[in-house]
């Protein structure tokens, strides 16, 4: 029970009771897929354990707990979840089940991509091809010059705005090439070893970027490329890149969005010291147009011809759809562009221009997109999924809604007329995901991460792609909010739930490994232990080795 005794205490000893008024929580969480057989037997095998240890609650996260109304859920799937359900019960552990993925939004977009919270892509110019078929991209610049890194001047690319540690750290080298004769060199060294350019660009487009690199036992910390507003300072693009120590000529492709860009700083290269050896070649920087589009009411695509015409889709454009992105859910770094094709008795002709405005979604390190907050799709699979679970697991305590890293927000039309800043949407959505839960299950408590709520770590303006200010977010938290809070080493994040009046649990998403850091924390900004009603052991690499001991550590510590 993750209650706490409220009752004012009136024993007229003096001594200072700075004991918790109940015996907290211990969780454990649990990264799983349930549908296989094997994953099914260790589950069980880490509840006995956990149950021996002294736990009394396991989150459960399964991403096939967002499919329990798809019609791909192996049909077996009910009876292994029912299995683990009912051995958790004999060994008297709660399991509350993970959902509402916003920030990691897969299981949501699995039902429709086009829920995803897209960049708006502005006045993108196409052109009729002479054989009136077909609609081609007219780019609005040229593009970077010198990736292929045949212009320069003895230790210098004289056509890069700058490199660090010329001649030293980055070094022209003529006898390896990808392409041509010449290409970038990154040296072992210590401190950053990057080449850079200044672009002009227009806002609110595409830009596609390609390199190849070629590796010999090369080591960095960080390698990257990458854009960034040099007006604002504001990162436009946050790809990831998988480099091996050894690899023959490799290429690597994303796409970003410009935002209000009109300038923007390229970089490529190596953060920090490096070992090894690393080339770069082959490095294009252009605009392109219509990767991971996305469509749906708040996020709608505009297309007009040159005398200011509305154009439709199906009758003057064939219908535009990009089946490449938003696969099963998941968008890429990048893919080939759709065609756009002109259907017959189109008002357009060969050489007319036109413009689109649409929508498209900048995947964060290469992976994850947020859902859109206010689209109808997303509630509609908000109550089904609520629904489902109500239903697969009505024993358990409550649901952790895992809002969580939410780096796409605000951006698509939908969002944007609402008026709202970032952290009063996400108040509002959350109030909305609050009542939800009661309406369905009264007597729930509702667990949260603490990170987009709390104003010391991720609410904050301009987080990531997020359009504005996540101040406020934590408006819309209600008495029965639950904060699991994976930042509980700064004393501010639990002040802040704390002054809220919100139960806390210590997750050690920072501490998955004994319990020490835990068990040692100064809860006096939290208002003692009274306001921390459970302890959880994080770790995101199905490393449970230490499951046993921080358990123990943290009990003793109490």
């Amino acid at each position: 029970d993750t209650d706490t005794d409220t009752d004012t205490d009136t024993d007229t000893d003096t001594d200072t009771d700075t004991g918790p008024t109940s015996s907290p929580d211990l969780w454990f969480y649990l990264a799983t897929n349930l549908q296989v057989a094997e994953n099914v037997t260790e589950a069980k095998a880490l509840i006995e354990r956990a149950s021996q240890a002294g736990y009394t609650g396991m989150v459960l996260a399964d991403f096939k707990l967002h499919m329990l109304n798809d019609d791909e859920l192996a049909k077996w799937y009910p009876d292994y979840l029912a299995e683990v359900l009912a051995h958790a019960a004999e060994n008297e552990l709660d399991v509350l089940p993970s959902t509402f993925p916003f920030g990691y939004s897969e299981g949501i977009l699995r039902a429709d991509p086009n829920l995803a919270e897209g960049q708006a892509v502005i006045d993108v110019p196409f052109q009729v091809a002479e054989d009136g078929s077909t609609l081609t991209h007219n780019p609005s610049w040229q593009g970077m010059p010198g990736g292929d890194f045949e212009t320069h001047d003895g230790t210098s690319f004289t056509e890069w705005s700058w490199q660090d540690d010329a001649g030293v750290r980055t070094v022209v080298d003529s006898t390896v090439a990808f392409d041509g004769t010449t290409s970038a060199r990154i040296d072992a060294g210590s401190g950053n070893a990057r080449l850079m350019q200044y672009l002009d660009v227009s806002p609110h487009r595409q830009v596609h970027v390609r390199f190849y690199l070629k590796t010999e036992s090369f080591s960095s910390s960080w390698f990257n490329a990458m854009l960034y507003d040099t007006v604002s300072g504001r990162t436009l693009s946050y790809p990831s890149f998988e480099v091996n120590s050894t690899q023959d000529w490799t290429r690597y492709d994303f796409v970003a969005n410009t935002a209000e860009s009109t300038n923007t700083g390229f970089y490529i290269g190596a953060w920090t010291d490096s070992s090894g050896t690393a080339w770069l070649d082959g490095i294009t920087v252009e605009e392109i147009a219509l990767v991971n589009l996305v469509q749906r009411v708040g996020a709608p695509m505009e297309m007009v011809d040159g005398y200011g015409k509305v154009l439709k889709e199906g009758v003057d454009v064939a219908e535009i759809e990009d089946l490449l992105g938003g696969v099963d859910g998941n968008f890429d770094d990048y893919h080939t562009p759709p065609d756009i094709t002109l259907p017959s008795g189109s008002s357009l002709g060969p050489g007319d221009e036109i413009t689109i405005d649409y929508y498209a979604v900048a995947p964060i390190y290469s992976y994850q997109v947020g859902a859109c907050l206010v689209a109808e799709g997303t509630h509609t699979w908000m109550a089904n999924t609520l629904e489902a679970l109500d239903r697969e697991i009505p024993d358990s305590p409550g649901f952790l809604l895992a809002y969580d890293e939410m780096r796409h927000m605000g951006t698509c039309a939908g969002c944007k007329a609402t008026g709202l800043t970032p952290g009063e949407l996400l108040a509002w959505h959350v109030g909305e995901a609050n009542q939800m839960v009661l309406d369905t299950r009264p007597d729930a408590d509702i667990y949260l991460w603490s990170d987009m709520f709390d104003p010391h770590h991720n609410a904050t303006e301009d987080y990531y792609l997020v359009e504005g200010d996540l101040g406020g977010s934590w408006e819309g938290l209600v008495d029965e909010n639950i904060i699991m809070n994976w930042h509980a080493q700064d004393p501010d994040s639990l002040a802040h739930f704390s002054d809220l009046g919100l139960r806390q649990v210590i997750a050690g998403y920072y501490d998955s490994g004994d319990g020490t850091a835990s068990a040692t924390l100064d809860l006096t900004a939290a208002g003692g232990n009274d306001g921390i009603v459970g302890y959880m052991y994080t770790t995101w690499h199905s490393d449970y080795d230490q499951l046993e001991a921080y358990a123990q550590t943290v009990l003793a510590g109490l």
